[in-house]
């Protein structure tokens, strides 16, 4: 995997499909094992780069990020629509679809949320052992302008 300067390792380029699918590189699916639940959680990440971070709850729960979903059980149960994002702590929090063990699903509105679009490019980075992120490659802001 190619690295950044800040030390985060890339997993590749991502382009979001006209129907709001993310395809996620083969070894993201592998080492996070996002095939094994069905879903995943997304939460915001830093503004400085438009991104966000995926996880699945059983790489979430025993984490010390884990008490979000103690503390928000709509989450935690899948009781909010999917794509429909709660506040925890500062940052915001939803839950998708995971397609075929590959791929997430980004409704219209969770995309307009997160400031991105179809046909978007977005580089997927090793964020930590819970999460990968994904970061706009575009100048930030730039996705709001279309």
């Amino acid at each position: 995997m190619p690295q950044l300067n800040s030390g985060k390792l890339v997993y590749g380029t991502c382009v979001i499909q006209p129907d709001g699918l993310l395809h996620l590189p083969l070894q993201v699916t592998q080492d996070y094992g996002m095939a094994a639940e069905g879903r995943a959680i997304l939460f915001t990440g830093s503004k400085s780069n438009n991104g966000f971070c995926v996880t699945r709850k059983g790489l979430l729960s025993p984490s010390k990020m884990g008490r979000v979903l103690l503390e928000t059980p709509v989450l935690a149960e899948y009781e909010i629509p999917e794509g429909v994002f709660v506040r925890y702590k500062g940052r915001h929090y939803c839950w998708v679809n995971m397609v075929g063990g590959k791929y997430i699903s980004l409704k219209e509105s969770t995309l307009s949320f997160l400031g991105l679009y179809p046909g978007g490019e977005l580089q997927c980075l090793r964020s930590s052992n819970i999460a990968f992120a994904f970061a706009s490659c575009e100048e930030p802001g730039s996705f709001t302008a279309r």
